[in-house]
This record gives structure tokens, sequence and C-alpha cells, in this order.
């Protein structure tokens, strides 16, 4: 093989921005994808949904990514376990779309809709753990997303009459 003609010279680590600040986001990539834990159970499903997220701030250019896994909901199995989870990642998901602005249904999403999505959280800069839980030196960003607005009942979203359900000046129309 050969000499490999490659710029190379101005290439440099993304850097890990301060945290406790909120930032502009962008979603650059969505990915279905499924976790290692779902897999080793042998599920053939994929759980969740990666985003690549991109921080968008001119005194950040080379800000690193930030990889969010939304977890989708199991199979009802009767399990107390599973219904917290189900819980638990519903409102993560739902945290998310509205964050982004994402268009969302009483009883579903599109991912596509994610795709260059746009928003605006704080930032957290964390230390990271090796798969034993011990502290590593290295640093990491991560979304705190922000909390669902104490909302009044809607038309649509409580009654589940309506099929069109409106975030952030988008709206989307099933069917």
């Amino acid at each position: 093989m050969g000499f490999i003609k490659q710029s190379l010279s101005d290439v440099k680590e993304a850097e890990v921005v301060p945290g406790e600040r909120e930032y502009d986001l962008r979603v650059v990539s969505v990915t279905s994808k499924k976790s290692k834990a779902w897999e080793e159970a042998g599920n053939d499903s994929d759980n969740m949904i990666q985003l690549v997220i991109a921080i968008e701030d001119p005194e950040f250019p080379d800000a690193s990514p930030i990889f969010e896994n939304i977890m989708l909901t199991r199979p009802d199995d009767g399990d107390p376990k599973t219904t917290t989870f189900n819980k638990m990642a519903l409102l993560k998901q739902r945290r998310i779309l509205e964050c982004l602005g994402v268009p969302y249904e009483a009883d579903g999403w599109d991912p596509d809709d994610l795709i260059d999505a746009t928003g605006r959280a704080t930032v957290l800069k964390v230390e990271a753990e090796d798969k034993n839980g011990k502290k590593t030196g290295e640093y990491r960003n991560e979304i705190r997303w922000p909390r669902l607005a104490r909302e009044e009942k809607e038309e649509g979203r409580s009654s589940g009459s309506s099929n069109v359900v409106a975030t952030k000046g988008r709206a989307r129309r099933r069917g």
C-alpha cells in the first residue's frame, strides 16, 4: 500500500464546552439502534434512537458533539419495573421533542422529524467513568433537557379527539 495523501495539519480534538450553561443545539444524525443489554438478551428489534447533537456556539466552533440515546418503551409484561422504565422513557422522549420543537401526537412521533431540529438547553460538563464506575479524568458534555411546562388541558392532547398536535409553531396532521 502506498502513501495516503491527507491534509492532517489542521486536525484537532473536539472541545468539551463549559457546563451549566445554555447552548443552542442542532440534531445532526438520527439512528435506530439496539442497546448492548437488549441485544445480549436476545432481542432482534431496535430499542433506542441515537442522536448526535451539535452545540452551535461561535465561542466554541470545535465543540464536541453530544450522543443522546432515546430509549423506546418495552412491551408491557405486568412487571412494575417495566412500567416505571416506560414512564421514564416517555417523559424523556417528550422533554426532548418539546425542547427541539419536534411535532408529536398522543400515540407517537416520527424520528425523521428530529433531523436538523434545533432547540436550546443546559449543557453539563461531566467526568467520564470507565465500565467499573471509576472516574477517568476525561470529560464530556451531557444535556439536561428542560422539564415539561405545567399545562392546562389542551384540545387534542388530553382528550385524544384531535389528530393534530402543534409544537413550537409546527403542526403535523396524520393520515
